[in-house]
């Protein structure tokens, strides 16, 4: 027997009485999709609880309480007449603080201990722009032909030894983008590997391995060479087979759809973990559900994860939303473990200070969600491993936080502001590029409570 929601919905099986009688059965995730008795007393707890961003403290209050909160909060006073007690704990919880208390001060303090932490240093490599695909959503501008050379081989690795000498550095995360990565794995990226791997070892450092790739040239040897490094490779389906096969073709036209399908297969039956990017639009988001049929023997598997992203191009709308959910919930039927939307306090890796991009051709980038360009590269590789940076990456930290919207936003603390990217992007610098409708900032909300709660709720 238990009372608490957030113990019950861990169970393997949920019994709801109504009246001495058994009203409802299953697991959390069943129960929740006949929108019941269980539904709503889920429902219930969220909308009664009041999140504190700041300091990721939750407040959740009984329906009485909640009513005279949402009536009287502006009136600190009067709360503190009708009831003293609750008035005491929004105070000693920081939810009522004095109109001197600068939290927008203390959150940008925050961040900025966030930005400049030394523990984790990201390199991301690109060992080519050229690519065996041509995808229409694509931001890139392949570059035909283009390779890493053998001096800017050894310079990033003089420059992950650098980090790997670095004594507040514990961990290295090393990933490998594009163009497609795995074009040159026996000539570039097996070789980095290697170095990395040594590096780590002789200075104590964690040493995690990520790959974005397309998964068509992930062919049996690579596979047997990548699992001495655990590492986690993310690949993109565009859809069932007859779409992805429109959408992600070779150079000649023909499909790859079954093709990357085997090849995730034998990598997750070789250990390899795998997050399977689902690039969604209204065109394809339904025949993700022949997808989730697709992978169906390996809906259990802890390696696998599903996450569902909106082509950049596309616009939001309420029935792509819905189909959305409804493709999302086929998944969660088999089992898949599906990425949740995230509300977690994280910024974008762009803008750390130890994170950077090394490009083939030696140049420095901060972002890998624009074109590989000379006007977007912040600095050059040195060959003793150094980075010689330019103007544009001093002008990237100087764009953040003076933002007037941010200062009065209440998911300021959780969005940290958007990324410096879309700033040095944008002439709207005063107006919020990120969370803007009040949808998005209670969606925002929620979803940080259900992390907080533990509950992960898909209402």
């Amino acid at each position: 027997m238990a009372h608490r929601l957030s113990t019950i919905c861990k169970a393997d099986n949920i019994i709801v009485l109504a009246k001495g009688q058994i009203a409802e059965q299953g697991t959390h995730r069943e129960l929740l999709r006949l929108k019941g008795i269980y539904y709503n007393l889920i429902k219930n707890q969220l909308d009664n609880n009041h999140i504190n961003t700041l300091y990721d403290s939750i407040l959740a209050m009984k329906p009485d309480l909640f009513s005279i909160y949402q009536k009287k909060i502006k009136f600190p006073e009067e709360l503190e007449r009708l009831h003293n007690d609750f008035y005491n704990a929004l105070v000693n919880q920081q939810f009522l603080v004095n109109e001197e208390k600068d939290e927008y001060g203390l959150a940008v303090e925050n961040i900025k201990k966030i930005e400049a932490s030394p523990a984790t240093c990201h390199i991301t490599v690109n060992p080519t722009l050229d690519c065996n695909c041509r995808c229409w959503y694509c931001y890139e501008e392949h570059r035909n032909g283009s390779r890493m050379s053998g001096k800017t081989v050894e310079a990033t690795k003089q420059l992950i030894e650098s980090r790997c000498a670095d004594p507040e550095i514990k961990q290295i995360i090393l990933s490998f983008f594009g163009g497609e990565p795995l074009l040159y794995y026996n000539e570039i990226v097996k070789d980095i590997l290697q170095f990395s791997k040594e590096c780590t070892i002789k200075s104590g450092k964690i040493l995690d391995v990520y790959i974005t790739t397309n998964g068509y040239l992930l062919y049996e040897d690579i596979i047997n060479d990548l699992k001495q490094y655990s590492p986690y490779l993310q690949i993109a389906l565009d859809g069932n087979e007859e779409l992805h096969n429109k959408t992600k073709h070779l150079k000649d036209k023909s499909g790859t759809y079954q093709t990357i399908r085997s090849n995730i297969m034998n990598a997750l039956d070789n250990g390899i973990n795998l997050t399977l990017r689902c690039n969604y639009s209204e065109k394809n988001i339904l025949s993700f559900k022949d997808v989730a049929e697709d992978f169906k023997r390996y809906s259990q598997n802890p390696r696998l994860e599903i996450s569902m992203h909106k082509i950049w191009q596309v616009s939001k709308s309420e029935e792509l939303n819905k189909a959305q959910k409804e493709t999302y919930e086929k998944f969660e039927e088999y089992g898949y473990n599906v990425e949740h939307m995230p509300a977690h306090r994280d910024l974008c890796y762009a803008d750390k200070d130890k994170n950077l991009v090394v490009n083939y051709d030696g140049r420095i980038y901060k972002c890998t969600a624009r074109d590989f360009n000379e006007a977007n590269s912040v600095g050059l590789l040195q060959e003793d491993g150094s980075v010689i940076y330019n103007e544009k990456a001093l002008l990237r930290r100087g764009l953040r936080f003076h933002n007037a919207e941010c200062r009065q936003c209440i998911v300021f603390p959780l969005c940290m502001q958007t990324c410096s990217q879309n700033l040095l992007e944008t002439e709207e610098k005063n107006k919020c590029l990120s969370h803007s409708s009040k949808n998005d900032k209670d969606e925002l909300v929620r979803n940080r409570v259900e992390i907080l709660t533990s509950l992960n709720v898909i209402l």
